[in-house]
């Protein structure tokens, strides 16, 4: 036999088995206020996305200089020569 759950949103039919159901508004409402987690996250916080700062970072001189270097890096891994690098002369 199959445990009952504890739990306001399900319902307990007679064979044993649970049926989930929507929390009433009201009770939902009162649980969200009532939560040690309302304080926390009730707030609205206007944040810079992940890709926003990333994007600041790498439109900096330092920025660009890191994706010359990680794209020389890869082509030398692949063995492509980049065409900016002049060659000695012999003499």
């Amino acid at each position: 036999m199959r445990a009952q759950v504890p739990y306001s949103g399900a319902l307990t039919r007679g064979d044993g088995t649970v049926k989930v159901v929507p929390v009433p508004e009201q009770d939902f409402t009162e649980r969200v206020r009532n939560s040690t987690l309302s304080a926390e996250y009730a707030t609205a916080i206007d944040r810079e996305s992940a890709r926003e700062q990333i994007g600041k970072a790498l439109d900096s001189p330092a920025g660009r200089t890191l994706q010359r270097e990680l794209v020389r890096g890869l082509f030398g891994v692949l063995g492509i020569r980049s065409g900016t690098r002049r060659r000695r002369s012999g003499w």
